[in-house]
C-alpha cells in the first residue's frame, strides 16, 4: 500500500551501478486500458497523469532539509456506459534527513494532503495528514538495511505501515531493494544509457467524494460518500537516458487485488495496519473495474551526486 507521497519519498537517492543520484522532478501518464467490469459486458479505461518535485537544502555535512510536492489527477471512465470518475490528490513534502554517523541517517517527513474529486469546493473531508521516517544502517559499501513506519488518517480509519526492507548492490550490473510490504525493485545496468527491471509497487489511499459519483454503489442518496483505492501493480521497467539529466522511464504491468470501492462516509474500519483490515464491518460495494494491465510513461530530471 503506497500512497503517491511515499513514491517520491523512497526514491529520494537510488544507486545504479554504483552511481548515487536523485531525481528533481519527473511528470508521467499511467493508462490501463478496456478492463472488465464483473458480471457486466462494459470496458474501463483507467488514466493517470501526474507531476511530482523536490528540491533538498543541505544544511551542513549531516543535515538536510527536504521539500517536495505531488500532483495527481486519475481518471476512471466506462466508455460503455459512457460514464467517468475522476478524482485528484495534491501532497506537500516537508522533512529532513538526518546523518548519525558514518553508517546511521534518519528521514522523518510531514506529509499533509489534499485527496478529493474538489467537486464544489475543498472542505475539510479533502484534507489529511500523515508521516513517514525510517532509519538505514549500512552494513557495507553494497548492503544497507532499512526500517521504519509510514501513518496517515485516510477517510477509512487511520493507516499504519510497518516499513522494514533493504538495499543490496550485488555487483556492477544487478541491485535489489526493497521496503515491504511497499516495493521490491530489481535492477539491471544494461549500459552507459540504458537500466532494466522489475518493479513491484503497492497502492493504498482513500479520496473524499463531495457528491454522488458511482450509480451502482448502495448509497445512492449519500451526498459524501468517499472512494477506497487499493491498486497493486507488477511491472517491467527501463530507464533510458536521453541526457546526461534526462531519463525516459517506461514500464508495462499488470494489477493485483486491485480494489476501487466507494462507501458512505460513516462507513468505516478500526484501524489498518499495513494491508490488515481490522474492525472491518463494511457492507462491500461493487468494485468500479476489474485487474487488467498498466502502462506507464515518465519523463525524469535526474541530478547524479
Amino acid at each position: 500500500m503506497k500512497p503517491a507521497a511515499l513514491t517520491l519519498f523512497f526514491g529520494l537517492t537510488l544507486c545504479a551501478s554504483g552511481q548515487k543520484f536523485i531525481d528533481l522532478a519527473n511528470v508521467y501518464w499511467r493508462t490501463s486500458p478496456e478492463n472488465s467490469l464483473l458480471g457486466t459486458t462494459d470496458k474501463i479505461d483507467f488514466n493517470t497523469y501526474a507531476f511530482d518535485a523536490k528540491l533538498p537544502i543541505v544544511l551542513n555535512d549531516k543535515t538536510a532539509l527536504i521539500f517536495g510536492f505531488d500532483v495527481a489527477n486519475n481518471s476512471i471512465n466506462n466508455v460503455s456506459a459512457n460514464e467517468s470518475w475522476v478524482f485528484s490528490n495534491v501532497v506537500l513534502q516537508i522533512g529532513v534527513e538526518q546523518k548519525w554517523n558514518d553508517n546511521i541517517k534518519t528521514i522523518a517527513m510531514i506529509l499533509p494532503k489534499l485527496s478529493s474529486n474538489f467537486t464544489g469546493g475543498i472542505g475539510s473531508n479533502d484534507f489529511q495528514l500523515g508521516g513517514v521516517f525510517y532509519n538505514t544502517k549500512k552494513r557495507s559499501d553494497k548492503f544497507e538495511w532499512k526500517y521504519g513506519a509510514y501513518v496517515n488518517g485516510e477517510l477509512f480509519s487511520v493507516m499504519v505501515v510497518p516499513l522494514f526492507g533493504f538495499n543490496w548492490q550485488m555487483n556492477d550490473k544487478w541491485k535489489m531493494k526493497t521496503m515491504l510490504p511497499v516495493n521490491l525493485e530489481i535492477t539491471r545496468v544494461m549500459n552507459k544509457k540504458w537500466i532494466a527491471g522489475f518493479l513491484f509497487i503497492g497502492a493504498n489511499a482513500s479520496y473524499n467524494l463531495s457528491q454522488q459519483i458511482n450509480p451502482n454503489t448502495i448509497y445512492p442518496t449519500n451526498q459524501n460518500p468517499y472512494m477506497d483505492k487499493a491498486d497493486n501493480n507488477a511491472w517491467l521497467y527501463s530507464d533510458i537516458y536521453i541526457t546526461k539529466n534526462l531519463v525516459l522511464n517506461l514500464k508495462a504491468g499488470h494489477s493485483v487485488l486491485r480494489k476501487y470501492r466507494i462507501y458512505d462516509k460513516d462507513d468505516k474500519l478500526g484501524l489498518k495496519i499495513g494491508p490488515v483490515n481490522i474492525g472491518d464491518n463494511r457492507f462491500e460495494t461493487p468494485n468500479l473495474l476489474e485487474n487488467g494491465w498498466s502502462f506507464e510513461t515518465r519523463l525524469i530530471f535526474r541530478l547524479p551526486l
